[in-house]
């Protein structure tokens, strides 16, 4: 028999927390083996990796060490690959759980620096690099000929090896980024995220009674989720999924895990975009109490009720710029200054036309704390002038002057190269 697809099937803790969630997934798997190669990789079981990580706080006083805490938690991801994959072989799908101690272990990373685990924290952000190409070697010489066996690979979600061989981990959650990890380099048809709820909802279920559930969702629109706080997936997990790799979000009771749930459409790109028209700064000069949230709200009315668009706000200690359009910035300059006058804090204000704003954005840059130097030592190079860098998560904004526009979308665009983003797509 040829396998007509290849597939990622990762189980979340919830959905192993007892024997019988351990049969009822075994047995949805082993159907789809019949026609189609799969992958299993399995979280902890229900909260164990919680409950590891506090015995080890417990019996160290409060002081285990970051190893302690990695190997600790380990056991869950191992305990439960044993299992699935004992389940797997009792009902003749023939399976092997792949550990972090076998020759075969395909997750290969570094970690920057060393620190314990959290005992309640989901989704942790941990500095992980992930060796691609010795990964891939790992999975080209031991995953690929198990499943070409006919052998169902039962990998551990959340550890890896480092280049020594020290056990490391992804962080908490981070079975995710190790199923779309695999999927990548094994050019995988799909990979899907069993959990416990229908789907990716439109609220958190523990605060919201029955959210609705979303059929279809972007890449950008779910990893913006993840990276506000929602528990869907792990906000690394995404970077991982490639053009052609269908993904899914479904429940693990679903009468097939290859059907429903919340379809995942589209990959995470680098985007490059800049506004089409110029913007002017206002630049306010004040003491400190200038930083009063009751004062940016009142100039916010003011220039809304003149239709005039924020394109970009900046607060420090004792000055404010605000980003408006060219075009109605002098308007916008009397609104501020008329807002201002009873304001006992107010020192100066001042006018700056002819500003273009260009915008690169990325999740990776999250994972790169050396990205604003970057890109201000590249600029100063090229004798470029930079009015203002704002930052939000993975977007920076970089305001420069109008007639430097174009230099800088193509200093930025070779930056985004030098830093192997996926893709970069001229906007505006």
């Amino acid at each position: 028999m040829i396998a007509s697809r290849t597939l990622v099937i990762k189980f979340g803790g919830k959905t192993l927390r007892n024997s019988e969630c351990f049969l009822l997934n075994a047995q949805k798997v082993a159907k789809i083996t019949a026609s189609d190669s799969v992958v299993v990789v399995v979280s902890a079981m229900g909260d164990e990796t919680s409950r590891l990580i506090s015995l080890a706080h417990e019996v160290t006083e409060g002081k285990p060490t970051p190893r302690d805490t990695v190997r600790v938690a380990a056991f869950g991801e191992m305990t439960s690959a044993t299992l699935f994959a004992a389940s797997l072989e009792a009902l003749g799908c023939p399976a092997r759980a792949v550990l972090p101690t076998d020759e075969a272990w395909p997750v290969l990373a570094s970690e920057e620096g060393e620190s314990a685990l959290s005992i309640e924290k989901v989704n942790e952000d941990r500095r992980i690099t992930l060796h691609n190409k010795e990964s891939r070697k790992r999975i080209n010489d031991h995953i690929r000929p198990m499943l070409e066996k006919g052998i169902t690979p039962v990998v551990c979600g959340f550890l890896a090896r480092d280049p020594m061989g020290k056990l490391i981990t992804l962080g908490r959650g981070g079975s995710d980024t190790t199923a779309f990890f695999l999927g990548k380099i094994l050019a995988a048809d799909e990979v899907i995220i069993v959990t416990d709820t229908e789907g990716v909802l439109v609220a958190d279920p523990n605060s919201i009674e029955s959210p609705g559930k979303i059929t279809v969702i972007s890449t950008d629109q779910l990893d913006t989720m993840a990276r506000g706080g929602a528990l869907v997936l792990h906000p690394h997990s995404l970077e991982h999924k490639t053009p052609d790799m269908r993904a899914r979000v479904v429940h693990f009771k679903a009468d097939e895990l290859t059907d429903g749930g919340t379809l995942i459409e589209g990959f995470l790109r680098a985007t490059l975009r800049s506004t089409p028209f110029p913007l002017a700064l206002i630049s306010v000069v004040g003491e400190e109490a200038i930083e009063d949230a009751g004062l940016l709200s009142h100039l916010a009315a003011s220039l809304s009720e003149a239709d005039i668009s924020f394109h970009g706000l900046a607060v420090t200690h004792g000055y404010m710029g605000i980003f408006v359009p060219e075009e109605k910035c002098e308007l916008a300059y009397h609104k501020i200054h008329d807002q201002l006058q009873a304001e006992a804090i107010f020192k100066s204000m001042s006018l700056r036309k002819q500003v273009a704003r260009i915008t690169i954005s990325s999740p990776k840059f999250q994972d790169q704390p050396g990205i604003l130097s970057h890109i201000a030592k590249l600029l100063a190079e090229n004798e470029i002038n930079v009015v203002d860098l704002i930052t939000l998560q993975g977007d920076v904004a970089v305001y420069v002057e109008w007639n430097d526009r174009e230099d800088t979308t193509r200093l930025l665009r070779r930056l985004a190269v030098s830093a192997r983003l996926d893709e970069v797509i001229a906007g505006r």
